[in-house]
């Protein structure tokens, strides 16, 4: 799983629920000023019980967890899911 967040937001909570059906979680920072740094979110999700690592560039985490062979959501703001399907579409959507 790719995860990254708004700074303002319950980040702890919205975990809660991937506890159990994630296996690992890459933690980044969303393209705006507004995001929760990939670092912050690594050591919340930890606390949390979630194995997670911190990749800042969101493409690049994208790119790592595609690299594990194991199918990948992306989920937390629309300010990183965006970004990412543009990124994921760009062949498509010329």
């Amino acid at each position: 799983m790719v995860f990254g967040v708004m700074k303002d937001k319950a980040v702890a909570e919205m975990l809660e629920p991937l506890r159990a059906p994630v296996v690992e979680m890459i933690c980044t920072t969303a393209p705006t000023p507004r995001a929760a740094e990939a670092g912050a979110l690594a050591a919340v999700a930890k606390d949390a019980g979630l194995r997670a690592e911190a990749v800042q560039d969101p493409i690049e985490a994208l790119t790592r967890a595609c690299g594990r062979g194991r199918p990948v959501v992306v989920a937390g703001s629309i300010f990183l899911v965006g970004p990412v399907r543009e990124w994921l579409a760009r062949d498509i959507l010329r």
